[in-house]
């Protein structure tokens, strides 16, 4: 009987040790030497090759040739709408970079990896974009319009880009490393509004048309969404393929069994 008594005991404390080893927590997000190096080597790529292309001539000089849409939302350039959207822009940055460094220590490696690879990518699109399109800014169409080094680089809204593309990835990397914190609705909620306040004051600001927001915001969110995403997948499937020990308790014995 004591005999059977020492069995079970050691049973449990076997069965315990090895529970809470398999509750051990798995890493949100997966680095990889190769795919990481890829995606930064790309970013970078981008970026070169943008510096590389040859600034677009100017190639219209009347409203007429604008679409009616776009047409009803021009403005002359104005300062103070520049520098608002530059501020909100700077604030969602330093807001977004707050909140995902404060929300898992464990993680900052892989979510500052995740960052440097979202910015890269996401402003090298965007400047490439910029240099091939050659669209002229609203207020070039002013007689008042500003002297600036790039006023044919209205497509695509960099604004929109970065804002969206910040926006996105804080809300879900946030939304990962903290599943359970009602704070991700607020997180999300307050990064994709300043996104839209900082993209949007770029047409009063006479910087950007309404197209130049749109599709700015489409691909930012897209970029900043995509990055951390694979990275998560990575995870998953690392996770997935983990190979867990089957125990089985038996009357005399305890039996493991270890897939390999």
């Amino acid at each position: 009987m004591n005999k059977m008594m020492r069995r079970f005991a050691i049973s449990l404390l076997f069965l315990s040790i090895l529970s809470l080893s398999s509750y051990a927590k798995e890493p949100v997000f997966k680095l990889d030497l190769v795919s990481d190096s890829i995606c930064l080597a790309s970013g970078a790529a981008l970026e070169i090759s943008s510096l590389c292309y040859p600034r677009p001539e100017r190639n219209s000089y009347s409203k007429d040739d604008i679409n009616s849409f776009d047409r009803n939302f021009m403005h002359p350039y104005d300062f103070n709408m520049d520098v608002f959207g530059w501020s909100v822009l700077f604030a969602l940055a330093a807001e977004q970079l707050t909140l995902n460094f404060t929300a898992e220590k464990e993680a900052w490696k892989e979510v500052l990896v995740m960052s440097v690879e979202t910015i890269l990518i996401n402003d090298g699109i965007k400047n490439y974009i910029k240099r091939t399109a050659g669209r002229e800014r609203p207020y070039t169409y002013y007689e008042s319009s500003p002297s600036r080094i790039d006023p044919n680089e209205s497509f695509v809204s960099g604004h929109a880009m970065n804002g969206f593309a910040i926006a996105s990835f804080s809300t879900y990397v946030y939304s990962q490393l903290s599943p359970e914190s009602n704070a991700k609705w607020l997180v999300g909620l307050s990064s994709f509004t300043l996104a839209g306040i900082t993209s949007l004051s770029r047409i009063p600001a006479g910087c950007h048309f309404p197209s130049d927001i749109a599709c700015g915001a489409v691909f930012g969110s897209t970029v900043g969404f995509l990055v951390p995403y694979l990275h998560r997948r990575a995870a998953l499937k690392s996770e997935s393929s983990r190979k867990e020990p089957v125990i089985s308790l038996l009357p005399d014995r305890i039996t493991v069994c270890i897939r390999l």
